[in-house]
């Protein structure tokens, strides 16, 4: 049997525990299903490690992933919705809003008015300090006071556009906050389209003047799909990195 992505020990109950005959499920390269096993659990998991172990390499990426839609639909069966499906839409909107009015949310968006504000009053000021400069030019003011002028001219337009670039940058956070915080609470392919994660996917909506093909959507929002779902299970490292990033932002 040619050797894949897993080593017959590499199934074990407790992925994280040593590969002792308690926790090993396969005994053989074969798939032989481990002898030390005791209970039923373990006996059932272990014939499912077998089975993949023994047939997963004679199947096309495709089945294999049908394969993992089947063990989720039996997960999900025992995981329900939070929201009830005859009202899925109109409660997920609920939970939009919520996102929408949150302590978060209003935060960044009053820094970005106060700053936009800030931007707007010191727009004011350079123009009347340019307007004020131009007036000592034309009345050949002393060259002291035309320099301050300058100067104080273009100060005010540096701090005018850094402020709006502030501004720019926290309502840039505020929508990727919203946006990420929605996909977290979404729970249906419906809620992730409608909380904006295939907001961007080329032909998966709808766009003026351009022609626009259901089939087509379907098709693109599924492959985008399975590059999500293959991009979690491709990094098995990627979990404890993440961390380690996020703890030291």
């Amino acid at each position: 049997m040619s050797q894949g992505p897993l080593d017959y020990l590499d199934y074990r109950w407790d992925e994280r525990g040593p590969t002792v005959p308690g926790n090993r499920l396969l005994e053989s390269l074969e798939g032989d299903i481990s002898p030390h096993l005791e209970y039923s659990e373990t006996k059932a998991l272990a014939a499912i490690a077998a089975a993949i172990h023994v047939n997963a390499p004679s199947l096309p990426p495709e089945k294999l992933e049908q394969a993992v839609r089947w063990l989720k639909l039996w997960k999900l069966d025992r995981k329900p919705l939070t929201r009830t499906h005859s009202h899925m839409d109109s409660a997920f909107r609920r939970v939009l809003d919520r996102i929408r009015e949150s302590p978060e949310q209003l935060v960044l968006q009053n820094r970005a008015s106060s700053l936009t504000l800030a931007a707007r009053g010191v727009a004011v000021l350079f123009g009347v300090s340019l307007a004020i400069t131009v007036g000592m030019f034309l009345l050949e003011a002393a060259w002291i006071w035309r320099v301050l002028g300058i100067l104080t001219a273009v100060a005010l337009l540096l701090l005018s556009e850094a402020l709006i670039n502030s501004s720019m940058k926290v309502a840039k956070e505020q929508d990727r906050r919203y946006v990420f915080d929605c996909i977290r609470q979404a729970e249906t392919i419906s809620e992730l389209s409608e909380a904006g994660l295939f907001g961007y996917l080329r032909g998966a909506h709808p766009v003026e003047g351009l022609p626009w093909n259901e089939g087509e959507a379907r098709a693109a929002i599924a492959k985008e799909l399975e590059r999500l779902t293959d991009a979690l299970y491709r990094d098995s490292e990627g979990l404890a990195g993440l961390v380690h990033y996020s703890h030291q932002s």
